[in-house]
């Protein structure tokens, strides 16, 4: 099930997912996530609803903030949740935004309307954010990984 948090279902997130419990099956929560800029956590599911696309080069609509952070804090509140609930496994959304690239400019920085843990660069490559070192521990008990890892030797 998708489980999205945002400002319309926060007060009773915790009591919605309470609920899918009573079938006696394991829960598996097959999306959650939000994107990288100030006050996408409170638009959940919809934080990527940022790009104007009726342009020949789609731009963001308004001035955003890039904040990696948002992400990090969205995912460790939800899993926080998730893990006192009983959820079974849970899935972030989504590895890369393909078609929203990072750019420099903040109005043209489409990589803040995506929900990856990579952010796609104009030469075709790809970094990681914030939240992928953030997920990365997490999901391997909270032990460092990959940069990590290599900073704490």
């Amino acid at each position: 099930m998708d489980a999205y948090r945002d400002e319309r279902n926060a007060a009773a997130y915790r009591e919605g997912l309470r609920s899918l419990f009573g079938h006696g099956k394991p829960v598996a929560v097959t999306e959650f996530g939000t994107c990288a800029y100030t006050g996408a956590g409170a638009r959940g599911g919809m934080a990527w609803a940022i790009v104007d696309r009726s342009r020949r080069r789609p731009r963001l609509t308004g001035d955003f903030t890039r904040d990696e952070g948002e992400q990090v804090r969205y995912l460790s509140e939800l899993l926080a949740v998730f893990e006192e609930a009983g959820v079974d496994s849970a899935f972030w959304f989504t590895f890369a935004g393909y078609g929203l690239p990072y750019d420099a400019h903040p109005r043209r920085d489409l990589d803040m309307a995506s929900y990856g843990v990579v952010r796609l660069l104009k030469d075709g490559g790809r970094e990681p954010k914030e939240v992928f070192h953030a997920l990365a521990a997490a999901y391997s008990g909270g032990r460092a990984t990959g940069r990590d890892a290599a900073a704490a030797t």
